[in-house]
């Protein structure tokens, strides 16, 4: 109980943190955010406009298969993870959007207030799904807030509340097997690879 409490805290504390720091401009990941616009051509054809562009290779994605079975298990389990939190760390977002909207402009004490109504909508609608996450959930859900905002959870914590903090929530979350500093990298991690790639197939309808 106490683990599952702990990564509640640290998951709120992610969310909040951000609205926290001046206002600046949130983008994702390079290749994971929305594409650049593209200037698309035209050719008249029997006097109507006809558009027309050139579409990039799209890589057909499908879930992985191991000839180890202790491997395939715990692929399975990262696709069940990956299908729980990806719903979560996405309407997590979309909060932390809407309340940083509310809070330009805003003094201390308007900020405050507004931080402290933010904290008990999330509690609210997030609680009871992010209490019943295992470590393992919650590892998976701090690497797609990452991915979603292109923010580690440590990095917020020590530009706010100072190296000491940062130090002293990351022993915390050490003792429970989770990472404040655990960032979204799939370029070089396999693990975030296949983060990645599940992400891409729920996106597009193939899981």
């Amino acid at each position: 109980m106490k683990n599952k409490l702990f990564a509640y805290s640290i998951f709120v504390l992610a969310l909040l943190l951000p609205a926290l720091l001046p206002a600046q401009t949130v983008t994702g990941r390079s290749g994971q955010g929305q594409p650049p616009p593209t200037l698309m051509r035209y050719e008249i054809v029997n006097g109507d406009t006809v558009y027309y562009t050139t579409l990039s290779n799209v890589k057909i994605l499908e879930l992985r298969t191991f000839s180890n079975k202790e491997d395939q298990k715990r692929y399975d389990k990262l696709v069940r993870s990956v299908r729980k939190t990806l719903p979560l760390a996405r309407e997590a977002k979309k909060k932390l959007d809407y309340y940083e909207y509310l809070m330009a402009g805003q003094d201390k004490k308007d900020r405050k207030e507004t931080l402290k109504r933010m904290e008990d909508q999330l509690t609210k609608e997030f609680g009871e799904d992010v209490r019943n996450l295992t470590k393992k959930d919650a590892a998976v859900l701090f690497k797609l807030i990452d991915r979603e905002t292109d923010n580690t959870a440590y990095s917020l914590l020590k530009e706010l509340k100072g190296g000491f903090n940062a130090f002293f929530y990351q022993i915390a979350a050490k003792s429970f097997k989770l990472d404040l500093k655990s960032d979204f990298n799939p370029e070089t991690n396999i693990y975030d690879q296949y983060i990645e790639e599940i992400v891409q197939m729920l996106d597009s309808g193939r899981i």
